[in-house]
């Protein structure tokens, strides 16, 4: 899991920007604008429709979770705070959690090479032994 909006209480919201974290939000939207002329209006229609509401449907599902779970995120995350990860964490049984040093909302831009390292270990560590 690399986007922490599947845990309650988001944390600040998508109007938050400080000088080491500026407009993640527009990144965002550029980013999905690169999916074609809907990508960009998607992207801020599902921002707009974000409720919490969506989020506490189904956090009480995640204590019955029966397979792997790894939890990414930025220690730099000014939208959803860090502490958010650790509570979802243990909300999930046997999920372990990865926080990628210098990485905000977007891991997967601002550290990608650590983000891959992560997974790549993280999955090699799921392969069934060989018989």
């Amino acid at each position: 899991m690399v986007d922490g909006c599947a845990g309650g209480r988001w944390g600040s919201g998508p109007d938050v920007e400080d000088a080491d974290h500026p407009v993640s939000l527009d990144v965002q939207g550029q980013l999905y604008a690169g999916r074609g002329p809907d990508g960009q209006p998607a992207f801020y229609r599902q921002v707009a429709q974000a409720s919490q509401e969506h989020t506490d449907e189904i956090e009480p599902a995640y204590a019955g979770l029966d397979l792997p779970v790894l939890i990414v995120w930025g220690t730099d995350d000014s939208w959803i705070p860090v502490d958010r990860a650790q509570q979802l964490a243990h909300t999930i049984p046997g999920a372990q959690l990865r926080l990628v040093t210098g990485a905000g909302d977007l891991v997967q831009l601002d550290q990608p090479i650590a983000l891959a390292t992560i997974l790549a270990n993280w999955l090699s560590s799921q392969r069934p032994p060989n018989p």
